[in-house]
């Protein structure tokens, strides 16, 4: 049987349209995961009840100013990381991450991410980029998972019975699990190593020869990076106790910021569908302040509250600017 020749030529002017439906099919499933999650989680009543209460507006002033701090810090750290193979002016990098915040809220795990923080980086260093996003989202992953066991400790030694023994062993592994984790992210060579093992795959041989360029990044470059994703954690942390506190669960800072170190440190281990994103938000969240309230409708406002600021936002942000960014180069 003979093969016919491809034409380039008729699959290329097709080109536009397939960006233009890719925009289009982003944009759609955006708009439609924020009015289901709405739907779902928005209760007209209760929002009036919680803008009424004291320095409401100044509470929520706050949080919504906060997310822009904590996507600047985002950016900064992006920026950061990218610099070693090119450079990235302040408003590129904010456009990038805010193109991968549109992305990874319809993708499960975030995924997307990856693909809109490429927007911006020239074709040759788009592999570097991958290793770079990777080292940022390790980063955080070591601060999200560091505070989130000593808010578990915390949590354990508040709210349940344990004997001291088992205290203390519980205490132990949590500091051996650390001492492992910041091992390893100092240590990322050993990804190139692991790599190394299997490399007769195509895509693994790949992904060894990007992670070459992970040995490029110093100590105190990886620690200026830690110490950003430290700062973002914090920043992210303080939002969530606002609208905590805004939203009656306990009056407590204290109670209030160990509960939101186990609630993100839960919600970092569960890759879900975007559709089931703020459902199990919202669950997690009701089971944890279980100890201390009853008021479902109040937990699942903070948590809808939380999502649409710091995510919602920045995403349909995200997606004006992938509308109109060029995707053909």
């Amino acid at each position: 049987m003979q093969i016919k020749n491809i034409d380039i030529t008729s699959i290329t002017k097709y080109k536009p349209f397939a960006i233009a439906l890719v925009k289009v099919l982003v944009t759609v499933y955006l708009l439609n995961l924020i009015y289901s999650q709405a739907a779902e989680y928005y209760d007209a009543d209760f929002i009036s009840n919680i803008i009424s209460r004291p320095y409401s507006v100044l509470i929520l002033a706050t949080v919504f100013a906060l997310m822009l701090v904590n996507w600047y810090i985002e950016s900064t750290k992006w920026k950061l990381l990218v610099t070693k193979f090119q450079a990235l002016s302040r408003v590129e990098s904010i456009r990038t991450v805010l193109s991968g915040v549109a992305l990874a809220i319809v993708t499960p795990a975030r995924l997307g991410e990856y693909g809109g923080r490429l927007l911006g980086i020239t074709k040759g260093h788009r592999g570097k980029a991958l290793m770079a996003n990777g080292v940022g989202s390790i980063a955080q992953n070591v601060v999200n998972i560091s505070f989130g066991l000593v808010a578990i400790l915390a949590y354990i030694s508040m709210f349940l019975s344990l004997n001291p023994t088992t205290l203390t062993a519980l205490v132990t592994i949590t500091g051996l699990i650390l001492i492992v984790l910041f091992t390893l992210y100092f240590r990322l060579d050993l990804i190139t190593s692991f790599l190394l093992k299997y490399d007769q795959f195509r895509l693994i041989n790949w992904l060894q020869e990007q992670s070459q360029f992970l040995l490029a990044y110093s100590s105190s470059e990886l620690m200026r990076v830690l110490g950003l994703a430290t700062l973002r954690y914090a920043v992210f942390s303080l939002q969530y106790v606002l609208l905590i506190l805004l939203c009656g669960i306990t009056t407590d800072p204290v109670i209030a910021s160990i509960g939101v170190g186990v609630i993100f440190f839960l919600q970092s281990g569960v890759p879900l569908p975007p559709m089931l994103s703020v459902l199990a938000r919202g669950e997690i969240a009701i089971w944890v302040w279980a100890v201390v309230s009853v008021n479902a409708m109040a937990i699942l406002t903070a948590t809808f509250l939380l999502w649409a600021i710091n995510l919602v936002l920045p995403a349909l942000a995200g997606a004006i600017i992938i509308w109109k960014s060029d995707l053909s180069s």
